[in-house]
């Protein structure tokens, strides 16, 4: 009985187990053991060094330098602002006086008003501060007059004054007291006061004379005579009073004109008989023949 030999087939499964070893991966060692962390003196300079740069200090020292490089390009920048701002400045000054410059080149009135004067020629060279030309304003005009000092209670700054020119005598023309003198006069025992007077047609000249009336208040009891009663002579005015049948010439001291009528302040008293007729023919002692006629 012949027994099979099995020697050539265990060689080749030992080739085959080889086979499939080597071209399998090599498995790897999880259960390897985890190394511990070296220290600093475990490690190479190099390393510790670069450890060393990173720490915490120097982190902080690195950001105040920024910090402080930062801050000083900050000033430079804010210093160059308040340069260029003074820069700004000089400029609007030297702007400012180029104009003012030029505008004194040109004549200005400091108010509208009318040409009365010329004081230089046409081409001439004047010096600063030279007048040039004499203006005057007419509108509104300023009118200047005196009042009693037993008048000053009664006149108030804003109170309404009536004026009549000669140029206009039918003509009322209205104003407002607009300044009283807090002095008196001691040459005439007055006090000045100041009227503004609207002339939006120009009917009025600067320098005109006129006669001023103030409305007061205060009610006072004088005596009056026509106007047409008085007889003017060498400056002096006076009445005749009748005595009788012969006349008698008195100079008298006049107040203010109220119309047809004036206002007697010494000479005649109340009640006496004046001439009223012919009065620019009558003289002193002259007989006469008396006709009533109601005052």
């Amino acid at each position: 009985m012949a027994r099979s030999s099995n020697t050539p087939s265990s060689s080749s499964a030992r080739r085959s187990r080889a086979r499939w070893r080597s071209s399998a991966p090599p498995i790897p060692n999880i259960f390897r053991r985890s190394r511990r962390p070296r220290t600093c003196s475990e490690l190479r300079p190099s390393s510790c060094r670069r450890s060393k740069a990173s720490s915490p200090k120097q982190t902080l020292d690195d950001a105040q330098a920024t910090l402080q490089a930062k801050q000083a390009g900050y000033d430079a920048s804010l210093q160059n602002a308040k340069n260029l701002r003074a820069d700004i400045d000089a400029s609007e000054a030297t702007l400012k006086l180029a104009e003012r410059q030029l505008r004194d080149a040109e004549i200005r009135a400091p108010f509208d008003g009318y040409i009365q004067k010329r004081l230089v020629s046409l081409g001439e060279y004047v010096k600063v501060q030279t007048p040039v030309m004499s203006v005057v304003r007419v509108n509104p005009l300023k009118v200047t007059a005196e009042i009693p000092e037993r008048m000053a209670p009664w006149i108030k700054i804003g109170q309404s004054v009536e004026l009549h020119v000669d140029a206009y005598p039918d003509k009322t023309i209205t104003g407002k007291v607009s300044r009283i003198s807090p002095a008196v006069n001691t040459a005439t025992r007055a006090f000045s006061f100041e009227a503004l007077v609207p002339n939006d047609d120009a009917l009025l000249k600067p320098g005109t004379f006129a006669r001023v009336h103030v409305a007061s208040g205060k009610i006072d009891q004088v005596l009056t005579l026509s106007y047409s009663a008085l007889q003017y002579r060498y400056g002096v005015n006076r009445v005749f009073v009748v005595n009788g049948d012969r006349l008698n010439a008195r100079e008298l001291k006049i107040g203010e004109r109220l119309g047809d009528r004036i206002e007697i302040v010494g000479g005649v008293k109340a009640g006496e008989t004046i001439a009223v007729s012919d009065v620019e023919k009558l003289v002193d002692g002259a007989k006469v023949s008396v006709k009533q006629n109601a005052e």
